[in-house]
């Protein structure tokens, strides 16, 4: 608790406190829930003496004031009954009516100042009555405290009391207890019960006998504390209000052993106003079992609805090593190009995850995708495997066997049973047993032997052991002693029960009846018979095994007209080894190779559908590997379904294939090697049937038929075959005269254009079919008659043309209308040339000769 106070100088400042450690034991941290508070609350991961300091400022002077505490090492946990709301089945009338609060103030009283504690006197409401506490949400409760109070009058000390927990339903559950717990009652002091297991709830209550008035000056609960809690992130447009933040009502808590749980979070009021601008700030969370609480970080900007894309920020998380699993944060901030945060949803990489080795210290990643596709870039959690700082080198206790009760740590017996003179320490255990040196004459002294009740004996008087562990125990056995021969009710004396059993403290704090497996047997010894009979003096119970940290022998003692006593001269006390044997590790040699192969198989070649229910059966059976108490049973049957998941593929696969062989896409070569594999496998399949298969077949068959599919060469693909220049010749040869060509050749040439316009309509022409066709037409279109009269000429031939022939010499151009048929000719005959000479290029066949 500190306190801090100012000048009020300067005006506008602010004064800022820090707590912070100053010096410590060696390896020793003083870990603050509020650096910032004045008063805050410190833990410590090593037992020792540290100084602490405060310092304050106000931005021109600073102050510090230093202390030396001595810590306790925390166990994990931390008290959250001050972030609970207190509550009482009565409260004393003379009291203020909400004084049940005094429980959870944080100030332990024992004196008589009642309205600084709570008490219920003058209770008349006939009910159990009962002290409360209730959270905003669940929290995780390790264990309880509880101060009582009295004032010797009135309100006496309490005689007993239990803790009750409101379960999912709200119904009222008793807490379990730790093994060797039990619930006391003592005063001037906090009356601690740690639980078997974590209680998650939300209200926690004592209850009382009915009719009890008791009093209690702090009621303690002790939830796990969290690493650390995540904060919010919110980006939201100028002017939006309050309500469109959607703050949450929990947040994730981390915890060492690699949990997270969400807690209940009450945030501080924001109001429109502070969003009606451009601005940036903070909101504090009050969270139930978090005594660090939580922030959300706001960020109100004019320029929100045009951020649609920034990149996820790197996020930490710490867990302590061996912790069996580990929980991710299901959220990452997002940084915006404005430059402010806003959290979005994120799947992490299985992959990554399971890289994770809880069993060694050291930082791993894994990259995770944000899944609105609001980042550019992937995110990236740091997850931290730490050693526990509280972690123990001792190692676990041998268990004990054997006649123990001489491991026992500790012999105590129940109030006012034993004479001063006969105690039961040192006796019960110490190995001194009746035989043949004990007394053969009546009432002869025997105090140093046993333990002697003489005349305070009474119904349910016990002896008890505690042996300072957990054992396991199975049978117990006493020797009685008897001072007179003969019973004698009229002298009385020390006698041997009339009945005795055994008890155990039970994990709820509560003593339990062990279950004998056979009667209860009692032996008499007496100067009469000193052990000399076949049970040699012992009596005995065998009974079902019962692991306890405590044991106790009670009695009933014989009754007469005279007073008696009870003696016991050893009690004996048989543990077993109750140690869980080690399983016995099961082969998963088949399941590894049976999962090597399902994931090297190639899912593209099978349909999705059934691909996706082949991944199921992978995804069961990799659990099941993972899984190290898996038994043998249930790995043979991964191992099976895997073997028949993949048939299954095998038969779809096939089916697939007979389509590809049929898609005539593929050389006929290549899809005879198919079919054969096709054959292969359909023979595997009618092999299954009456069970002929083994999964080397299945593997062998399903391997062909992939490397058959992958080996499928593709046709080659269909040439383009180029008409058009076959066209141009099929129409100028329909254009020729026929009085320029002979009967024979004009006949040639109508056979020529019938051949040529056959290869044209024909689809499936190749392109040497066309050269070919073309070749054949244009020459028959050029075979005119070797004379022809001036004036007429067919194309390319002229009168000069034909003296030119004879006369071998230079021609000159004819003019008039000769020059222009001769200029029409040239022209359609570069053109052709031109088009015949492209299509020889693009043909690589044929020949130029029309093109000169």
């Amino acid at each position: 608790v500190g306190t801090v106070k100012d000048d009020g100088l300067p005006a506008e400042g602010d004064v800022a406190t820090t707590w912070s450690q100053v010096s410590g034991p060696e390896g020793g941290t003083a870990k603050f829930v509020d650096a910032s508070a004045a008063s805050t609350t410190v833990t410590f991961n090593k037992e020792g003496d540290y100084v602490l300091k405060l310092t304050a400022s106000d931005g021109e002077k600073e102050g510090s004031k230093e202390i030396t505490v001595h810590g306790i090492s925390s166990d994990g946990t931390v008290n959250v009954a001050p972030q609970s709301s207190a509550s009482a089945s009565y409260t004393n009338g003379y009291q203020p009516k909400d004084n049940a609060k005094k429980v959870i103030d944080g100030q332990v009283v024992y004196t008589n100042t009642p309205n600084e504690t709570w008490n219920n006197w003058g209770d008349n409401t006939g009910v159990e009555p009962w002290l409360q506490l209730k959270w905003a949400g669940k929290v995780p409760l390790k264990k309880a405290k509880v101060f009582f109070w009295a004032d010797g009058g009135g309100v006496p000390m309490a005689s007993s009391w239990k803790l009750q927990y409101a379960d999912a339903d709200g119904d009222w559950q008793d807490v379990k207890l730790a093994d060797g717990q039990s619930y006391m009652v003592n005063q001037n002091e906090g009356n601690e019960v740690k639980f078997a297991d974590t209680v998650e709830t939300d209200e926690l209550r004592v209850v009382f006998p009915k009719g009890a008035i008791v009093g209690a000056s702090e009621f303690e609960a002790y939830a796990i504390e969290p690493v650390s809690v995540d904060e919010v992130n919110r980006l939201v447009q100028t002017g939006s209000k309050a309500d469109d933040l959607k703050l949450p009502s929990t947040v994730s808590a981390v915890y060492t052993d690699g949990s997270r749980r969400d807690l209940a979070v009450t945030w501080d009021k924001v109001t429109d106003a502070q969003l009606a601008a451009d601005a940036v700030f903070d909101v504090k969370g009050t969270v139930a079992g978090a005594l660090s609480g939580t922030v959300a970080h706001i960020a109100a900007r004019s320029d929100t609805a045009s951020q649609t894309v920034g990149n996820a920020q790197p996020v930490e998380q710490t867990v302590y090593q061996n912790a069996k699993s580990i929980d991710l944060p299901a959220t990452v901030p997002v940084k915006f190009p404005n430059g402010y945060n806003d959290d979005r949803k994120v799947t992490w990489k299985d992959a990554d995850i399971k890289a994770i080795d809880l069993t060694k210290v050291g930082d791993y990643e894994v990259a995770g995708t944000v899944d609105d596709g609001s980042s550019s870039a992937a995110a990236k959690l740091t997850v931290h495997v730490v050693a526990d700082p509280n972690g123990s080198s001792t190692p676990k206790p041998e268990p004990l066997v054997g006649w123990i009760e001489g491991k026992a740590t500790k012999t105590t017996i129940s109030p006012d049973s034993e004479a001063t003179w006969s105690p039961a320490e040192g006796k019960l255990n110490d190995g001194v047993v009746v035989d043949d040196t004990w007394p053969t004459t009546d009432d002869q002294n025997v105090n140093d032997k046993v333990w002697g009740s003489w005349g305070k004996a009474k119904n349910g008087m016990y002896a008890q052991y505690d042996f300072g562990q957990s054992v396991t125990v199975d049978q117990s056995r006493a020797q009685f002693w008897a001072n007179f021969a003969e019973t004698d009710d009229s002298k009385g004396g020390l006698e041997v029960p009339d009945a005795w059993e055994i008890q155990y403290l039970a994990e709820d704090g509560s003593w339990k009846d062990v279950e004998p497996t056979e009667d209860y047997t009692i032996v008499r010894n007496s100067p009469a018979s000193r052990a000399d009979t076949d049970a040699k003096g012992w009596s005995a119970v065998t009974f079902k095994p019962v692991a306890t940290k405590s044991l106790r022998l009670v009695l009933t003692p014989h009754t007469g007209s005279s007073t008696f006593g009870a003696a016991v001269a050893e009690w004996g006390v048989h543990g077993i080894d109750g140690t869980e044997p080690e399983p016995t590790p099961v082969d998963k040699t088949a399941l590894k190779s049976a999962l090597d192969t399902a994931n090297g198989l190639d899912a593209s070649r099978y349909t999705a559908a059934s691909w996706a229910e082949f991944q199921q059966i992978i995804d069961a059976a990799q659990a099941v590997y993972d899984d190290a108490n898996a038994t043998e049973e249930q790995v043979a049957e991964q191992v099976t379904k895997l073997e028949d998941g993949q048939k299954a593929l095998v038969a779809l696969a096939t089916d697939a294939a007979k389509a590809e062989a049929a898609s005539g896409k593929y050389t006929d070569k290549s899809v005879e090697a198919l079919n054969k594999a096709i054959e292969a496998a359909e023979g595997v399949l009618k092999g299954d049937e009456v069970g002929e298969v083994t999964q080397a077949t299945v593997q062998e068959a399903s391997a062909s038929l992939n490397k058959a599919v992958k080996a499928l060469e593709e046709k080659p693909a269909a040439e383009t075959v180029k008409k058009e220049s076959l066209k141009a010749s099929i129409e100028q040869a329909k254009k020729a005269d026929k009085s320029k060509y002979t009967e024979e050749a004009w006949q040639a040439l109508q056979s020529q254009i019938a051949a040529a316009q056959k290869v044209y309509d024909d689809k499936d022409a190749k392109q040497v079919d066309v050269d070919a066709a073309q070749d054949a037409l244009d020459k028959a279109f050029w075979a005119t008659k070797p004379e022809q009269k001036p004036g007429s000429q067919q194309p390319g031939v002229t009168d000069t043309d034909k003296d030119d022939k004879d006369n071998k010499g230079d021609r000159v151009p004819p003019t008039g209308s000769a020059v222009s048929v001769v200029a029409a000719a040239a022209v359609l005959l570069t053109a052709a040339g031109v088009t015949i000479l492209k299509h020889r290029q693009s043909g690589d066949h044929g020949s130029a000769r029309h093109s000169a």
